[in-house]
């Protein structure tokens, strides 16, 4: 993707997490959303063969931090990016000394030094500031590595006093519409959760993976407020799904807003930061408008559509 060309402006390659399967979260965590950097942005490296350019990596969950990445850390900026490591004793690698010119880490475990860390920086989308609702919903993660889709069906929570259910693949509009109307969230989903929180709603964590003990630490959460199960034994998340709806155990960040502005003041200021190392000639808060995310999204899908058509053609 590009959003116009200028031979006096530096050219910046964003990369964030791409998982298979898309998931609101990891589409909404990149900074180009919410900051004009007041260069050529590009989304893939095909557009950029034979052009000088430089690199923010993030967000979103990458193995070592993005090291594999194939990118320069000399001029490569990392923004908010963390580790999930599955397992209920995993622990995410230490970043207290990666080699990236500029860096920010999303998970709290991963560094030693509170001034690396850095939360995803879709605290700064609208839908993490909507006032809550009166519905309790239910939101998985549409990964069938996370999530058995086979195994759920609304009819399955329409038996669970009514509750609603959705995937977290939905697209933004249609995912703030139904956030608006929900007080309660039951969610297996990093993004669906930190959005929750820092909203104000009631929420019932049910994670596979280090990144949500990291989500506690940042928010200050106890640690009874996430249930966990291993993404091989299904039946168990069915299981714990049906306990805390009948349990009624969801719980609420108290101090919600000042958590959300301060995770915004956080991205803000490292923003400023890439200008001041020179990293970015200027920077700017991009406002939001509908009209910009709806051409951003149709241009998403269109070029994963090549991308999906192109590894069909090269397989024997």
């Amino acid at each position: 993707m590009r959003h116009g060309i200028n031979r006096d402006k530096d050219n910046i390659l964003f990369l964030r997490s791409r998982p298979s399967v898309f998931n609101l979260g990891d589409y909404l965590c990149t900074p180009l959303h919410y900051f004009d950097f007041h260069c050529n942005a590009y989304e893939r490296p095909f557009f950029l063969r034979n052009k000088p350019y430089k690199v923010i990596l993030g967000g979103g969950a990458f193995q070592n931090f993005g090291l594999t990445q194939n990118v320069d850390p000399r001029s490569t900026v990392l923004w908010g990016v963390g580790s999930s490591l599955h397992g209920s004793h995993s622990v995410p690698p230490n970043g207290d000394n990666l080699s990236y010119l500029l860096y920010g880490l999303r998970d709290p475990d991963s560094t030693s030094d509170p001034g690396k860390v850095l939360p995803c920086v879709s605290c700064m989308h609208p839908i993490a500031a909507l006032p809550r609702g009166e519905e309790t919903n239910v939101f998985l993660n549409f990964d069938s590595n996370i999530t058995d889709r086979t195994k759920f069906s609304r009819q399955f929570f329409d038996k669970e006093r009514g509750i609603k259910f959705y995937w977290n693949c939905l697209n933004e509009f249609d995912f703030a519409r139904i956030f608006a109307r929900t007080g309660k969230v039951l969610t297996n989903s990093y993004h669906v959760a930190y959005w929750s929180l820092i909203s104000g709603r009631d929420v019932a964590i049910i994670g596979y993976s280090s990144k949500f003990r990291s989500l506690l630490k940042l928010t200050g959460l106890r640690k009874e407020t996430l249930v966990e199960y291993d993404v091989k034994d299904q039946e168990k998340l069915l299981a714990l799904i049906r306990d805390v709806i009948r349990q009624d155990r969801f719980y609420r960040l108290n101090a919600f807003d000042e958590a959300r502005n301060e995770f915004i003041r956080k991205n803000i200021d490292f923003a400023k930061e890439c200008k001041d190392i020179g990293f970015v000639q200027d920077v700017s808060i991009r406002p939001f408008q509908r009209w910009r995310s709806l051409c951003r999204k149709l241009n998403y899908d269109f070029f994963e559509t090549l991308v999906r058509m192109s590894k069909k053609m090269r397989r024997p």
